[in-house]
């Protein structure tokens, strides 16, 4: 699915972060801690799932400054993001939530 970056100038130092509004994440069925392949040209990545209901707008992929600067982005850009599973560790926390 295509997406158009908007630029967050957030450092978060750990996991590379990808944020979508949840009527973006519910069409592609992520959830958060899932992991999303982000393809720009030829450069990709792997980012962690966060999901929000109005810090992005649909359509929009939020990317932390570790994402932009590994990709070469500064916003507006168009990227296609891939779902590509979840960790083990991540579905147990779904499964405890849903169901502990």
């Amino acid at each position: 699915m295509k997406f158009i970056v908007k630029g967050l100038d957030i450092h978060y130092g750990g996991p590379k972060v990808a944020a979508f509004n949840s009527s973006d994440a519910d069409k592609m069925d992520l959830h958060p801690y899932d992991r999303v392949r982000i393809v720009y040209g030829d450069r990709q990545i792997t980012a962690v799932v966060a999901v929000t209901k109005t810090f992005v707008k649909t359509g929009e992929i939020g990317l932390f400054r570790e994402v932009l600067d590994f990709l070469g982005l500064k916003g507006g850009e168009e990227v296609e993001v891939y779902p590509i599973g979840i960790l083990e560790s991540s579905l147990s926390t779904r499964i405890c939530r849903n169901e502990c």
